[in-house]
């Protein structure tokens, strides 16, 4: 809420969980009401008030995470409810302002008419393969229109950005590069970014039969290539004396604090005592759960320890310097989530450990929701096995819907590590391996949660 009221011309806003619009794969997304600045417009001598706030709003995104990012809005110029102490009332604002949770129309925001020009940029051969790939693979019921953002309006993650240029290289036989399709925005951009690559002289010596790793390879292939130089300087694989120190430095005084103050436990360290290459996977449940986990690790596995974290979060010069010393490997998950992917399987592949917040979100309630497609990728195809961590009272502590921290007591529990080959079966008919996988490390997930002294 804060970096849209930054970003852009309002006096309040209110952000909240949403079911899904028709048409989009998701369980919910983020909608936002706001209230405009309407002194802002009426200086500028603006009268488009949505088209200007969707294209600000927009902009603040590219800025955030996947998981902060609003999937649409409503408008509102009275004053959004607000308790005694100042507080926004979200449920009244949900209830009275949210979408519709019957129609369509209600959840999505009004469209600008396309232009001659983008009619006949649309229009284009292959403009419909790329709008027939959209709606095949994203299962787009409604008209697609060249102002739709890949993510807001269409629902493309960025898992599913990944996904997509598997199609589009099957589409067009040609192997495109992450970028064209990783920092599209909009279809329209889409299309501009991938008919400009056709036409490069790249596109002619990418031009390939890529039908055949579209199968069962195709996520190896992919893997196969190392991570970027940039992103491969940042993983330290053999830190020296110095940096081992320091880490240990770091993480005792805070395990110290968690055992005072939050009278941390820890069970089941059997478990990870010799791992090698393994993928610790655990609930997200709070703004703590990174370093809980990083402190209950016994030494040596916890040195061997890489976690994943967005880059927008450590792209400052006094926190870049701590990256290698505290294992982080900083990666754009919304437009870079191929490197992200690359990277995690470097570490694992080199025998490190990675850890791994499968939900992606942190819970609003405290329960362990779906797991991300991307995890099950990564599992499946690494071959690392898998070890559930099970994360309780951390909810509780400092849970994503409080600003400030609570005592309360946390513990961590480890699990057997998992065989990822135990995990599959034959999936279903709307179902793949990826899906299953992570169905049940989320069922071994929830057992481990329940497990009583």
């Amino acid at each position: 809420e804060e970096a849209y009221e930054k970003g852009a011309p309002i006096k309040e806003i209110c952000v909240f969980e949403a079911p899904s619009p028709k048409g989009v794969k998701a369980d919910f997304v983020l909608w936002a009401v706001v209230r405009p600045d309407l002194e802002v417009f009426k200086n500028h001598g603006e009268v488009n008030i949505k088209e200007v706030l969707r294209e600000r709003l927009n902009d603040v995104s590219r800025t955030l995470p996947a998981s902060s990012r609003i999937m649409g809005f409503s408008l509102t110029m009275e004053e959004l409810p607000r308790t005694t102490l100042g507080k926004l009332k979200r449920f009244e604002i949900k209830d009275r302002y949210g979408p519709d949770k019957e129609g369509e129309d209600a959840r999505l925001r009004e469209r600008p008419e396309a232009t001659e020009e983008d009619r006949e940029l649309m229009g284009s051969e292959n403009a419909q393969k790329i709008i027939a790939q959209l709606k095949k693979h994203f299962d787009i019921k409604k008209d697609i229109h060249p102002g739709d953002s890949l993510e807001l309006d269409l629902g493309v993650d960025s898992l599913g950005r990944i996904e997509l240029i598997s199609c589009l290289e099957k589409a067009f036989s040609v192997r495109l590069r992450d970028e064209v399709v990783g920092e599209a925005f909009s279809v329209k951009d889409l299309v501009s970014r991938v008919e400009n690559f056709l036409k490069s002289p790249e596109a002619s010596t990418a031009a390939q039969d890529v039908e055949q790793k579209q199968g069962e390879n195709y996520w190896k292939d992919l893997f196969s290539v190392p991570p970027q130089k940039e992103n491969l300087e940042k993983i330290d694989l053999s830190p020296g004396l110095f940096e081992l120190v320091v880490g240990i430095l770091f993480f005792v005084p805070i395990y110290i604090f968690f055992k005072l103050f939050y009278r941390l436990k820890v069970e089941g360290k059997e478990h990870v005592k010799d791992i090698k290459g393994h993928i610790l996977y655990a609930n997200h449940t709070s703004y703590f759960d990174g370093l809980v986990l990083g402190v209950s690790l016994p030494g040596a596995p916890r040195l061997d320890m890489f976690f994943m974290g967005f880059r927008i979060f450590f792209d400052v010069p006094i926190i870049r310097r701590l990256i290698r010393v505290g294992r982080i490997i900083p990666i754009d998950m919304s437009s870079h989530l191929t490197e992200a992917l690359r990277s995690s399987y470097y570490v694992l592949k080199n025998g490190k450990n990675l850890c791994i917040f499968p939900e992606g979100l942190r819970t609003m309630d405290g329960e362990i929701k779906e797991f991300k497609k991307g995890f099950g990728i990564l599992a499946k195809e690494s071959g690392a096995k898998l070890v559930p961590v099970a994360i309780e009272g951390a909810y509780e502590a400092w849970p994503r819907t409080s600003r400030f921290p609570r005592l309360h007591p946390i513990k961590v529990r480890f699990g057997k590590p998992l065989d990822v080959k135990d995990l599959e079966k034959d999936p279903g008919k709307d179902e793949d391996n990826y899906s299953v996988i992570c169905d049940g490390a989320r069922e071994a997930l929830e057992k481990l949660k329940e497990v009583k002294e």
